[in-house]
């Protein structure tokens, strides 16, 4: 057979059927002869291009082409004029919704590509579920929504949740001044909830239920919430791909469809567990959870239609699985969804903040001002749920939320006829018919003219009263709002973000996106730092984040590194510093070497636990070569990030020349370093010796390794994982070697040419702390010492005012964006801001700007007060706002209240003024040019050990 002809012959004969359907389909972008409004559709691609060019804004794109249409409602065109793909029709029209889903409810279902696409992990719940199966799980869910139901869930589920776990959380936040994601945070609270209701897991335990509000809390729970995500987020993805792509990579089991594999293996592993524990205990009960009540049902002996449906206990069982999946997805992200939001207009309109808050305490009565959790408690559950029918301005603030920034943002259905809507428009069997919530919510023709503001409201009448179509059946948001808007300021992290509204993330929900670094940053220091915290986005970085999050704040990690840096000032940098002085006058000390090396290591003690010697004469020369490898790797990949093109720098690598065989060969020192202290790691913890789990590596480690955990499971061998541990202690190290360093070798100047205030940090050093018990082989000074010494920090904050470790910082916009001045950024613009130039603004800092002062970090009672850390970027802010801000302050005022009460430090080249300071130069901190050299002089000791009064 000749194949060619054959082929020649298809080709034709699609091209025939092609022809007719473009003849017979109009593509122009005005209505057709029958009324119908078509999106202008290329012949061949059909309106694909448009969908891709669109594809980073497509809520806002598609409402602007909604509105733009004479009856919003259009009809949507796939390529080859439909052929090979889908048609459809889009809608924000009201009558036309109606139409779908009341009138002409049976007319349209949920289509085959959306339960192809989810059909793996939802089965045959009700979400996927079409005619007389739909109608059973509709109604006997619908049971359980009833009226008294809703007053037990409200009164006693919901508020023991809120009183054991996210008000202590949100309070032992608020007490540590931590920056949160709220948006994730009420994710894993409503899941809890979720669960409890669904299918009544909930360990009861008020000591650890907190911590279950972040990743870590509980690993079990953790690797479901996970998975369930992973799970729900590549079924999404399958929509907007080929169907024929994805289910190849399913047969093949590769790329997104291998994790969505085992993920779902987790979930169902899961659920199977929890059901089968209960149904050992014989928990099925029609007044329990929503497993029970489905449970019960199937076992009914008289009339049982639902269980009928299934011929074997095994069909049920999965039946009951994925009953409970259908609800985790209903429930998980919808409500968290529309409380992110809530909480984000709520901070950028104070005064409807103010009214919420009024409302809501005078509400609690006698209560209003205490902050006991169990007053959300008071009162038995009817009154509990009348309380909240009274709170009409939170219904209106949450409802206008929602006409907003709705939680399910579109909803599609197929045309199971040929059909024509209200509006004349043509719908034919099979095309999907899709109708947007969220452009429907910004129609000027629906709510006025300003239907882009938030105007709770619109929703109230003249007396106050909530007006709206029907009846509100969910209580779950107004009493997670009232109890936290009762309690806690909520702002948003930088306060500016309050004024420019977030991006968007398409999933199953709307969801809020953050920003990333981009690969302006990414790919010049990949080859250094690999995927650790530094260039990571997305869950890589939020895994990372919050597990560095919980070293640095526990209390063992604390401790640890207070060890190390007193062991290292008092038997290292002192006794290095002493023997300059009693060398002479003659002999000059490189001060920011001094530091750089004490830096370095103090924290490779702290990352991973090896006694580093580069400050000390004769040192191990592997440590040594670390060192200078380290320093040569971050200066070439600085200098690939001002080239004008990574063409340049990529050539020169795959020669092999110049700079990049300077590069090649620094991270194979440092790979040869790093690595053999991650297998180090692996070996200790494989013997058990747990000695060594106070650094930073052991608990990475530890987490890579534990059963069903998050992180772990993104890296499918050994070797990856051992690779991104090397990624791990690289960014450490970058992040503690040179920061600190910097900060305190411009410290050193600055009191230099301004010798009044070096005078009052010997004063307060002198007063507040004692070199003697150091001397003695004590603990030099302690926390309380430490901090007892406001005007120090003050000179320290005022250094890095001037001279910022890191004096710039860069991001690249995700998606198009106006900032809050009116300046338009485009999707894959980088933006920048400079810490040094924020610290020379007279408008922020007065006239005196360019002026050393620390005063004006100090009360009229000379305590230190902190500014915004917007206006003061230095340790960065919001999410990525450095973990180890306290960690660094207590190291520089250790390293300086030491060296100043011992020693006078003296520049060789005696400053002549603040204004003529050294040169800069910058890597990826504030350097001085040259160092700083400087000669040491031994303090008397009579006077060195005087408490100044």
């Amino acid at each position: 057979m000749d194949y060619s002809n054959l082929a020649v012959a298809a080709a034709a004969v699609v091209l025939v059927i092609w022809l007719w359907r473009c003849r017979s389909t109009p593509s122009l972008n005005r209505p057709d002869t029958r009324g119908n409004h078509r999106r202008q559709a290329n012949p061949i691609l059909g309106n694909l291009v448009a969908f891709l060019a669109n594809g980073h804004r497509f809520l806002d794109w598609s409402t602007g082409l909604l509105a733009a249409a004479p009856a919003s409602t259009m009809q949507v065109q796939g390529p080859l004029g439909g052929l090979g793909s889908y048609c459809g029709v889009a809608t924000a029209d009201p009558d036309v919704v109606e139409h779908m889903l009341c009138a002409n409810f049976h007319s349209y279902v949920k289509g085959e590509r959306i339960r192809t696409a989810f059909a793996d992990l939802l089965g045959d719940g009700l979400f996927l579920a079409n005619g007389r199966l739909w109608s059973l799980q509709r109604k006997l869910a619908s049971y359980s929504f009833s009226p008294r139901l809703l007053r037990h869930f409200a009164g006693r589920v919901l508020l023991d949740q809120l009183r054991r776990r996210l008000l202590p959380f949100l309070a032992a936040a608020a007490d540590e001044g931590r920056v949160l994601d709220l948006q994730d945070v009420l994710r894993r609270f409503t899941f809890d909830n979720l669960c409890s209701v669904a299918f009544g897991v909930d360990d009861g335990s008020p000591s650890s239920s907190s911590s279950r509000l972040e990743a870590g809390g509980d690993s079990r729970n953790d690797a479901f919430f996970a998975a369930f995500d992973d799970a729900v987020d590549i079924s999404f993805g399958r929509i907007l791909r080929p169907t024929m792509v994805w289910k190849a990579m399913k047969l093949l089991d590769v790329g997104s469809e291998r994790r969505l594999r085992r993920a779902i293996g987790v979930v169902n592993e899961y659920v199977t567990t929890i059901m089968e524990s209960k149904l050992r205990r014989g928990e099925a009960s029609e007044e329990s959870d929503l497993l029970s009540r489905f449970t019960a049902a199937m076992e009914e002996d008289d009339g049982n239609e639902l269980g009928a449906m299934f011929d074997s206990p095994a069909a049920k069982r999965r039946f009951l699985r994925d009953v409970v999946k259908t609800f985790v997805l209903a429930g998980k992200d919808t409500t968290s969804s529309a409380l992110t939001w809530l909480f984000w207009f709520l901070a950028a309109n104070p005064e409807c903040e103010r009214r919420v808050y009024e409302e809501v305490t005078a509400l609690r009565g006698a209560n209003e001002c205490n902050d006991d959790d169990d007053d959300d408690a008071a009162g038995d559950e009817s009154e509990r749920y009348e309380e909240l029918k009274q709170m009409h301005y939170l219904h209106a603030a949450i409802t206008e939320t929602m006409r907003l920034s709705p939680p399910v943002p579109m909803a599609s259905r197929v045309a199971a006829s040929n059909d024509v809507l209200p509006d004349g428009t043509v719908v034919r069997a099979g095309w999907f018919a899709d109708y947007s919530s969220y452009a429907m919510g910004r129609m000027p023709r629906l709510w006025g003219q300003d239907c882009l503001e938030f105007r709770p409201e619109r929703w109230l009448d003249d007396g106050g009263q909530f007006v709206a179509a029907g009846a509100a059946r969910d209580p779950g948001m107004k009493v997670v709002a009232a109890a936290v808007v009762r309690r806690f300021a909520v702002g948003v992290v930088p306060a500016a973000a309050a004024t420019a509204a977030p991006e968007h993330e398409m999933a199953v929900t709307l969801r809020m996106k953050g920003g990333l670094h981009g690969d302006r940053f990414a790919v010049p220091f990949g080859d250094l730092l690999g995927r650790g915290l530094f260039v990571a986005d997305g869950r890589l970085w939020s895994l990372q984040r919050k597990l560095a999050s919980y070293s640095f704040s526990s209390r063992s990690l604390r401790r640890f590194s207070a060890r190390v840096l007193r062991a290292h000032l008092h038997r290292r940098l002192v006794p290095l510093l002493a023997a300059a002085a009693a060398a002479g006058s003659g002999e000059a000390v490189d001060l920011q070497d001094v530091f750089k090396r004490f830096g370095f290591d103090n924290i490779c003690n702290v990352a991973f636990g090896v006694e580093s010697s580069t400050l000390l004469e004769g040192g191990d020369p592997r440590h040594a070569a670390f060192f200078a490898a380290f320093d040569d790797a971050v200066e070439i990949s600085v200098a690939r990030v001002f080239q004008p093109t990574t063409l340049v720098w990529k050539a020169m690598k795959l020669a092999n020349v110049g700079s990049e065989r300077r590069m090649r060969d620094a991270i194979r020192v440092i790979d040869e370093y790093v690595m053999a202290i991650v297998a180090s790691e692996e070996r200790l913890h494989g013997e058990g010796d747990h000695k060594h789990e106070q650094h930073l590596l052991s608990r990475f480690a530890a987490s890579m390794e534990e059963e069903g955990g998050e992180l772990g499971a993104m890296f499918e061998s050994p070797e990856a994982k051992r690779r991104f541990l090397r990624d791990v202690v690289v960014s450490f190290v970058m992040a503690g070697k040179d920061s600190t360093s910097s900060a305190l070798t411009w410290l050193f100047w600055l009191l230099a040419a301004n010798p009044r205030c070096e005078r009052r940090v010997y004063e307060e050093v002198s007063r507040y702390g004692d070199d003697r018990r150091a001397d003695a082989g004590g603990d030099g000074d302690g926390y309380d010492e430490l901090k007892r010494m406001q005007y120090l920090h003050a000179a320290i904050s005022e250094a890095m005012r001037l001279y910022p470790p890191v004096p710039i910082d860069s991001r690249v916009a995700a998606a198009a964006d106006v900032l809050p001045d009116g300046t338009t950024v485009q999707a894959g613009w980088f933006a920048d801001y400079s810490a040094h130039a924020m610290g020379r603004m007279p408008r922020l800092w007065g006239q005196d700007c360019l002026e050393f002062r620390p005063e004006r970090w100090l009360n009229d009672g000379g305590e230190f007060v902190p500014v915004d850390a917007a206006m003061y970027p230095v340790f960065h802010a919001g999410p990525r706002a450095c973990l180890g801000r306290e960690m660094a302050y207590v190291q520089m005022k250790a390293v300086a209240a030491a060296v100043i009460r011992r020693f006078e430090v003296e520049p060789v080249q005696a400053p002549a003024s603040m204004e003529a300071p050294p040169a800069c130069e910058v890597t990826t901190t504030l350097r001085m040019k040259g160092g700083l050299l400087v000669r040491i002089r031994k303090r008397d000791d009579a006077v060195a050990h005087q408490h100044v009064t």
